[in-house]
Protein backbone atom coordinates (compact mmCIF):
# COMPACT_ATOMS: atom_id res chain seq x y z
CA UNK A 1 0.00 0.00 0.00
CA UNK A 2 1.65 3.53 -0.97
CA UNK A 3 0.89 7.01 0.55
CA UNK A 4 2.40 10.35 0.01
CA UNK A 5 3.25 11.86 3.30
CA UNK A 6 3.28 15.33 3.57
CA UNK A 7 5.87 16.70 6.33
CA UNK A 8 7.30 20.62 6.80
CA UNK A 9 6.81 21.12 3.26
CA UNK A 10 8.35 17.89 1.69
CA UNK A 11 6.26 14.85 0.25
CA UNK A 12 7.73 11.51 0.80
CA UNK A 13 6.68 8.58 -0.89
CA UNK A 14 6.05 5.92 1.78
CA UNK A 15 4.88 2.02 1.00
CA UNK A 16 3.87 -0.22 3.59
CA UNK A 17 3.24 -4.01 2.81
CA UNK A 18 2.74 -6.79 5.58
CA UNK A 19 5.63 -9.32 5.79
CA UNK A 20 5.40 -12.78 7.57
CA UNK A 21 3.19 -13.68 10.68
CA UNK A 22 5.74 -12.30 13.01
CA UNK A 23 4.59 -8.97 12.71
CA UNK A 24 7.39 -7.77 10.33
CA UNK A 25 6.59 -4.79 7.53
CA UNK A 26 8.65 -3.93 4.29
CA UNK A 27 8.75 -0.34 4.52
CA UNK A 28 9.58 2.10 1.33
CA UNK A 29 10.67 5.42 1.87
CA UNK A 30 11.66 7.69 -1.39
CA UNK A 31 12.54 3.99 -2.62
CA UNK A 32 14.85 3.46 0.20
CA UNK A 33 13.53 -0.39 1.65
CA UNK A 34 13.98 -1.44 5.17
CA UNK A 35 12.34 -4.04 7.20
CA UNK A 36 10.49 -3.50 10.59
CA UNK A 37 9.61 -5.27 13.45
CA UNK A 38 5.94 -3.78 14.15
CA UNK A 39 3.75 -4.46 17.37
CA UNK A 40 0.75 -2.17 18.79
CA UNK A 41 1.07 -1.17 22.22
CA UNK A 42 -2.13 0.18 22.60
CA UNK A 43 -4.71 1.86 20.28
CA UNK A 44 -2.48 4.68 18.87
CA UNK A 45 1.18 3.96 19.91
CA UNK A 46 2.95 1.20 17.36
CA UNK A 47 6.12 -0.08 18.82
CA UNK A 48 8.65 -0.36 15.64
CA UNK A 49 12.34 -2.22 15.66
CA UNK A 50 14.83 -1.85 12.87
CA UNK A 51 18.09 -4.02 14.41
CA UNK A 52 18.18 -2.93 17.49
CA UNK A 53 17.05 0.33 17.28
CA UNK A 54 13.22 0.67 18.94
CA UNK A 55 11.33 3.65 18.76
CA UNK A 56 7.75 4.12 20.08
CA UNK A 57 5.13 5.84 17.69
CA UNK A 58 2.42 7.91 18.83
CA UNK A 59 -0.18 8.63 15.74
CA UNK A 60 -2.87 11.05 16.77
CA UNK A 61 -5.73 11.78 13.71
CA UNK A 62 -6.31 16.13 13.79
CA UNK A 63 -9.28 17.39 11.84
CA UNK A 64 -8.77 17.80 7.79
CA UNK A 65 -7.14 14.42 7.97
CA UNK A 66 -3.77 15.47 9.21
CA UNK A 67 -1.61 13.70 12.03
CA UNK A 68 0.13 13.99 15.06
CA UNK A 69 2.96 11.63 15.11
CA UNK A 70 5.18 11.64 18.24
CA UNK A 71 8.14 10.14 18.01
CA UNK A 72 10.81 10.20 20.59
CA UNK A 73 9.59 13.17 22.22
CA UNK A 74 9.48 14.72 18.93
CA UNK A 75 6.47 16.25 17.44
CA UNK A 76 5.01 16.36 13.98
CA UNK A 77 2.27 17.38 12.29
CA UNK A 78 2.06 14.76 9.37
CA UNK A 79 -0.81 14.76 6.10
CA UNK A 80 -1.09 11.55 4.47
CA UNK A 81 -3.16 10.41 1.78
CA UNK A 82 -3.19 7.38 -0.62
CA UNK A 83 -1.41 7.94 -3.93
CA UNK A 84 -3.40 8.92 -7.14
CA UNK A 85 -0.87 6.46 -9.45
CA UNK A 86 -2.27 3.76 -11.32
CA UNK A 87 -1.32 0.76 -9.19
CA UNK A 88 -0.57 2.58 -5.70
CA UNK A 89 -4.22 1.62 -3.89
CA UNK A 90 -4.34 -1.43 -2.14
CA UNK A 91 -5.80 -3.99 -4.69
CA UNK A 92 -8.45 -6.75 -3.60
CA UNK A 93 -6.82 -10.02 -4.56
CA UNK A 94 -9.02 -11.93 -6.71
CA UNK A 95 -9.24 -15.31 -7.81
CA UNK A 96 -11.51 -17.07 -10.62
CA UNK A 97 -12.00 -13.72 -13.11
CA UNK A 98 -13.46 -14.35 -16.21
CA UNK A 99 -16.23 -17.26 -14.92
CA UNK A 100 -16.42 -15.47 -11.11
CA UNK A 101 -14.25 -13.24 -9.13
CA UNK A 102 -13.96 -13.62 -5.16
CA UNK A 103 -13.04 -10.49 -3.75
CA UNK A 104 -10.69 -11.01 -0.80
CA UNK A 105 -9.15 -9.01 1.89
CA UNK A 106 -5.62 -8.33 1.15
CA UNK A 107 -5.38 -7.10 4.98
CA UNK A 108 -6.70 -7.73 8.03
CA UNK A 109 -8.99 -5.22 9.22
CA UNK A 110 -12.28 -4.30 10.17
CA UNK A 111 -15.15 -3.36 7.70
CA UNK A 112 -16.22 0.28 7.04
CA UNK A 113 -18.42 0.66 4.91
CA UNK A 114 -20.25 -1.98 1.64
CA UNK A 115 -20.90 -0.13 -1.47
CA UNK A 116 -22.74 -2.66 -3.12
CA UNK A 117 -25.26 -5.26 -2.59
CA UNK A 118 -25.93 -8.60 -4.27
CA UNK A 119 -27.55 -7.96 -7.85
CA UNK A 120 -25.70 -4.77 -8.27
CA UNK A 121 -23.66 -4.58 -11.92
CA UNK A 122 -20.47 -3.22 -11.23
CA UNK A 123 -17.29 -2.12 -13.67
CA UNK A 124 -13.78 -2.85 -13.76
CA UNK A 125 -12.54 -0.47 -10.84
CA UNK A 126 -15.49 0.06 -9.62
CA UNK A 127 -15.30 0.52 -5.24
CA UNK A 128 -16.41 -2.04 -3.94
CA UNK A 129 -15.75 -2.30 0.19
CA UNK A 130 -14.02 0.27 2.52
CA UNK A 131 -11.70 -1.41 5.19
CA UNK A 132 -9.74 -0.25 7.81
CA UNK A 133 -6.43 -1.21 8.65
CA UNK A 134 -4.00 0.44 10.84
CA UNK A 135 -6.01 3.65 11.11
CA UNK A 136 -6.18 4.13 7.48
CA UNK A 137 -9.55 3.15 5.07
CA UNK A 138 -8.47 0.81 1.97
CA UNK A 139 -11.04 1.01 -0.87
CA UNK A 140 -11.13 -2.16 -2.48
CA UNK A 141 -12.22 -2.08 -6.19
CA UNK A 142 -13.61 -5.11 -8.38
CA UNK A 143 -11.32 -6.31 -10.79
CA UNK A 144 -13.65 -6.91 -13.14
CA UNK A 145 -17.03 -6.23 -14.65
CA UNK A 146 -20.03 -8.22 -13.49
CA UNK A 147 -23.20 -8.53 -11.19
CA UNK A 148 -22.21 -8.95 -7.87
CA UNK A 149 -23.68 -12.61 -7.05
CA UNK A 150 -22.93 -12.30 -2.87
CA UNK A 151 -21.64 -9.86 -0.49
CA UNK A 152 -19.99 -11.85 2.88
CA UNK A 153 -19.97 -8.93 4.78
CA UNK A 154 -21.86 -6.14 6.57
CA UNK A 155 -19.87 -3.04 8.30
CA UNK A 156 -18.58 -3.74 11.76
CA UNK A 157 -17.25 -7.09 10.61
CA UNK A 158 -13.37 -7.86 11.61
CA UNK A 159 -12.11 -9.81 8.58
CA UNK A 160 -8.98 -11.45 8.28
CA UNK A 161 -6.40 -11.61 5.14
CA UNK A 162 -8.07 -13.91 2.59
CA UNK A 163 -11.55 -13.72 3.68
CA UNK A 164 -14.05 -13.41 0.96
CA UNK A 165 -15.89 -9.66 0.80
CA UNK A 166 -17.75 -9.95 -2.89
CA UNK A 167 -18.28 -12.48 -5.23
CA UNK A 168 -18.62 -11.35 -8.66
CA UNK A 169 -20.05 -13.76 -12.26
Amino acid sequence: MNFEVALKGRVWVVGVEPGDESGRLAVTVNGRARTLDAAWIDDDTVSLIEGVTARHVRIEPRTGGALEVLVGGRRFDVVVSQERRRRSRPQAEATGVGRGASVKSPMPGRVVRVLVAAGDRVGAGQPLVVVEAMKMENELRAPAAGVVTKVGVEAGAAVDTGAVLIVIE
